[in-house]
């Protein structure tokens, strides 16, 4: 039987639906499979939307080599801003699962503000020198930037605790990249994911 089914809650949409619709102030966003609408997201509001805790999107402007600058800091992205223009700005868009702990090389340097554990994992938050976007999901108006508070689902022991100093790394292939004016993907690098 063919069943449309309205919610305000992205996990329930997720997990219920054979296809998802997402809708802005009755404006159609993105249309298609679950796991489509999390690995592909059109613009930074379905990105935001889709994945719990939502995907950090902070503000940055594209270097020359592959890097964009994150407030005070350059992360080298490579092929994720393959066809971005040199000085353009941009939402840098990082999911909490793709972030992990490294002891050397590129990454970004934080330090925790709070750890929530949630068993073998633990949500850390942090604050970084640049602005954010929080997506809201309730009908509010969309979005709001906020000041540099983003997250990580990461694994350890003693090391993540408030006032600790973290290098978190991600690979170049997780990084999704949105036009800062407009919100719209920009140089998709990832394969479209195989759906039933």
């Amino acid at each position: 039987m063919t069943t449309i089914y309205v919610t305000h809650d992205q996990t329930e949409a997720m997990t219920l639906a054979d296809r998802a619709a997402i809708l802005r102030d009755g404006q159609l966003q993105q249309f298609g499979h679950p796991r489509a609408l999390f690995d592909e997201p059109c613009n930074a509001f379905v990105a935001g939307f889709i994945g719990s805790p939502q995907m950090n999107l902070v503000r940055g402007r594209v270097e020359s080599g592959g890097a964009v600058r994150i407030g005070s800091q350059v992360l080298e992205l490579g092929a994720a801003l393959h066809g971005v223009a040199e000085g353009r700005d941009v939402l840098v868009g990082l999911r909490p699962e793709d972030l992990r702990v490294a002891e050397d090389g590129p990454g970004l340097e934080v330090v925790v503000d709070l750890v929530e554990w949630i068993g073998r994992e633990a949500y850390v938050h942090f604050a970084i020198d640049a602005s954010t976007l929080l997506v809201q999901d309730e009908g509010d108006g969309g979005s709001a930037v906020t000041a540099g508070r983003c997250v990580a689902v990461l694994r350890g022991g003693g090391e993540l605790r408030p006032g600790a100093r973290l290098r978190l790394h991600v690979s170049a292939e997780d990084v999704y990249v949105f036009d800062a004016a407009t919100q719209e993907r920009l140089g998709a690098t990832r394969p479209a994911p195989a759906v039933a």
